[in-house]
């Protein structure tokens, strides 16, 4: 139980006697599998949602740059113009 409580998920083995004490320890190594399947599964969700995330502010990045693009260069043509 303490490694289970400083994330270290190792099976018990050698559980496959029939008797109270095989039985808590083949349920002890299906709790601490499901515990790191689910851990994980969140560890990976968080991640998924982080990139989402990011991809979506390098898209709304993209579209404030090619909108201010366009405007500066005929800014800067407008300034040739007035000069010349």
């Amino acid at each position: 139980m303490k490694k289970v409580k400083n994330q270290n998920y190792d099976i018990i083995e050698d559980a496959e006697t029939r008797d109270e004490i095989g039985q808590l320890s083949g349920e002890f190594n299906r709790m601490t599998l499901q515990l790191e399947r689910l851990i994980n599964d969140v560890y990976v969700a968080d991640i998924q949602k982080k990139n989402l995330e990011l991809q979506r502010r390098h898209a709304q990045l993209n579209a404030l740059q090619s909108q201010i693009n366009p405007h500066f260069l005929f800014n800067a043509l407008e300034t040739i113009r007035m000069r010349s």
